[in-house]
Parts: structure tokens; C-alpha cells; sequence
């Protein structure tokens, strides 16, 4: 129980350090995080189209895990009956 204590204290350490370079840097999409990390920057334009592109991606994330979790589930209940 203690290692899997220290594993997530850990994890959400560096996702909480994640997070803040996200929000200081304001990169959310892939794209982003991939210019950030080659060292190159968007220009406005893309930047723009990233931005639209936000709140259809958290929508499509949100059903996409909303299905994962029926299908998910559906299966565990056909391998317990």
C-alpha cells in the first residue's frame, strides 16, 4: 500500500509541474506541446485555429471516455454473469 502511496504522490507531483508549464506557456493541443518541445512557436494564425479547435476537443474527450467507460463496463458485466 506504501508504494503505491509514494507512486501517486509522485505522479501528481510532476502532472501538477505539468500543468503549470502548460498554463505559463499557454499550450493545451498537441500540436502546441509538440512546437513547445522542438523549441518553435505558432504563429497567429495557427494559434488561432488551436484556440477554436479547444472546446471540441474537451467535448470529443468527454464522450470518448463517457463510451470507453460503457464499453468498458459492458464487458465486465458479460464476464461475471
Amino acid at each position: 500500500m506504501v508504494a503505491y502511496l509514494l507512486l501517486f504522490i509522485v505522479a501528481m507531483y510532476f502532472a501538477i509541474r505539468v500543468e503549470k508549464h502548460k498554463k505559463k506557456y499557454d499550450i493545451q493541443t498537441y500540436k502546441e506541446i509538440v512546437a513547445f518541445s522542438e523549441g518553435k512557436s505558432l504563429d497567429e494564425i495557427e494559434k488561432a485555429k488551436e484556440s477554436g479547435k479547444r472546446p471540441y476537443q474537451k467535448v470529443a474527450l468527454a464522450l470518448g471516455s463517457a463510451l470507453l467507460g460503457v464499453i468498458v463496463t459492458s464487458f465486465m458485466i458479460w464476464i461475471l454473469k
